[in-house]
């Protein structure tokens, strides 16, 4: 049986492929459905695809769009057509597989060599000769509702031509289509080589969030690594693309033969767009902590499955990690992870003597809401519709009149409108807030310090001085700068300080405060907490229906003032442990 992958094949996780296509060897009766996260993050897509594919259908001409609610024979008999007709520039939702290969190699003969291997929907051809006929030559654009190429990258270039031009000679600049589209795009590439209608230069390209302009980039130039390890996308796919062909077709055998050995093993990997979206992820867990008895290596924070292939070669139980007595700075670190894993015991990081947690008077501790908050934490920056600042939260905790912070004042700041206008006031009245608060405590000759966990909360500062300079009571930059190091600690760095065991909850060790909340004895009070479900609940908070407007309210307002009790709880339990690690 020809076995086809298709474009995510070269990129997906090999443990995903394996139970994909072996499920005979595998319980998948906890198998998770598309999560909330999972589907907010393929709307975004869609969403954006929609906007794209409007703009060009209103300004270029020749444009024909494939009918994706066909059947797959019949989408690629009419992209074949699509292909012939020499007035076409650019086909939408193009569809290759046996059928279009079987005629395209009616009119041109068969391919060289080999046997087809792939499937390939790109959102976009685009015609880049006419000739050799009856065909012409094309190029694969994906659409990506994130930014189009990595303008940081100063050792590839791209061209950016305008989406009307489709293509032209406009000068290259600095910039590197991003890795995991630029692995997409070679596997189109290699699709329409072997039919025989590749552009020779291997041109590919990416329409990001300026939906107005195309990122073009030649895979066979575009490069990863430096020097003499640099090689090309088209060469790194096609190692990679090899390497799943080889997990999928064991996975084939051993569906059929669970006796022989396993193509794959998972491991963890926090990235939103693989473990804590995909629909494996609790089957995977629980092989995690079973893995050789003690746990594979990638349960420990910071163990990447990249770091753990580039450092720690052989070492993939945590049992055989924890004996290891010497290595580089990022082996000693993540050996011991791995002891205080196996024994329990929280410790102070390899080379320090003491935790400093800084102390105050009156300590604020501060949270916020913002509508994409989720995906952002996830590491998913893909979004199209505004991010809106709608909720800010708060603890005030005056030691000097009050020893249990349980009984410090807390509250909300909200506004659903979705504006700009909304948005500005719940910056506005926690600024009003936190000054008068400062205000109040330096008059009576007391200290302050505002806790938040990680720098989102600088971030938005920050944002809002630049964004909303236009707006009345707006503060500039440099006095935001100002209160920021004067007032303002980030817990996560002093966290950071300490190696944390697992949670009672959960075997996969991180710093989120998620995570180490319940080893300070804090309990979210909803059960259904999570960013997740906060998703969902923005959603219902800005509708039309105003009960469950209001219970979504309820829940954002109670979701986000547990959030701002673990970052107080973490920082308490600190405090009182700080002598034990």
């Amino acid at each position: 049986m020809v076995m086809r992958l298709d474009s995510r094949a070269a990129i997906t996780c090999h443990e995903y492929l394996h139970k994909s296509y072996a499920p005979n060897c595998f319980d998948l009766s906890d198998r998770a459905s598309l999560s909330d996260v999972a589907q907010a993050m393929a709307d975004q897509g869609f969403i954006h695809e929609a906007r794209v594919i409007d703009f060009l259908k209103q300004n270029v001409a020749g444009l024909v769009v494939i009918d994706d609610k066909l059947d797959a024979p019949t989408r690629e008999a009419q992209t074949v057509d699509a292909l012939k007709d020499a007035e076409i520039r650019i086909i939408v939702h193009p569809v290759f597989g046996p059928t279009a290969e079987e005629l395209i190699a009616g009119e041109i003969g068969d391919p060289a060599s080999g046997e087809s291997v792939r499937v390939s929907r790109p959102d976009l051809l685009v015609r880049q000769t006419t000739e050799p006929a009856p065909f012409g030559t094309w190029s694969a654009v994906d659409v990506k509702s994130h930014g189009a190429f990595d303008s940081s990258n100063k050792s590839n270039q791209v061209q950016l031509v305008p989406a009307t031009d489709l293509i032209s000679d406009a000068p290259a600049v600095s910039g590197r289509l991003k890795q995991e589209d630029a692995m997409q795009l070679a596997h189109y590439q290699r699709h329409l080589e072997y039919m025989g209608i590749a552009d020779a230069q291997a041109r590919a390209g990416i329409i990001g969030r300026d939906i107005e302009r195309i990122a073009w980039g030649s895979l066979s130039s575009t490069v990863s690594g430096r020097g003499k390890n640099a090689i090309s996308v088209l060469a790194t796919y096609d190692l990679e693309f090899a390497r799943s062909l080889q997990v999928v077709s064991a996975a084939v055998e051993r569906n059929q033969n669970p006796t022989l050995p396993t193509p794959a093993i998972p491991m963890w990997d926090a990235d939103a767009k693989k473990c804590p979206t995909c629909e494996f992820k609790n089957i995977c867990i629980e092989e995690l902590v079973a893995y050789k008895g003690s746990g594979h290596v990638t349960l420990l924070a910071g163990v990447t499955p990249a770091k753990a292939e580039d450092h720690l070669s052989g070492l993939d139980s945590i049992a055989e990690l924890a004996e290891v007595p010497s290595g580089s700075a990022f082996v000693e670190e993540s050996a011991q992870r791995a002891r205080v894993y196996l024994s329990g015991e929280h410790e102070l990081k390899l080379g320090l003597t003491d935790l400093i947690i800084p102390t105050f008077d009156v300590e604020i501790d501060i949270d916020l809401e913002n509508s994409q908050g989720v995906l952002q934490d996830l590491g998913f920056d893909e979004s199209v519709t505004p991010d809106r600042l709608y909720l800010y939260g708060y603890i005030t905790h005056d030691r000097t009149v009050e020893s249990d912070w349980r009984e410090s004042d807390i509250g909300t700041f909200e506004n659903y409108e979705g504006t700009r206008e909304g948005e500005h006031s719940v910056y506005g009245q926690m600024w009003e807030y936190l000054h008068d608060q400062i205000t109040s405590a330096e008059s009576a000759g007391k200290t302050v310090g505002i806790f938040h966990y990680s720098p989102h909360e600088l971030t938005w500062w920050c944002k809002w001085a630049r964004d909303f300079g236009d707006m009345t009571g707006t503060p500039t930059s440099d006095e935001v700068e100002s209160f920021i190091s004067k007032y303002c600690v980030d817990l996560l760095p002093i966290a950071k300080q300490v190696v944390f065991a697992p949670n009672t909850k959960s075997p996969i060790c991180n710093y989120s405060i998620k995570t180490l909340a319940p080893i300070a004895g804090f309990n979210w009070m909803l059960d259904d907490a999570g960013g997740a479900n906060s998703l969902l609940k923005y959603s219902q908070a800005i509708g039309a229906d105003p009960q469950v407007a209001q219970e979504a309210r309820d829940w954002l307002r109670q979701y986000n003032m547990d959030d701002v009790r673990a970052t107080m709880a973490l920082r308490n339990w600190l405090r009182e442990n700080s002598t034990k690690l």
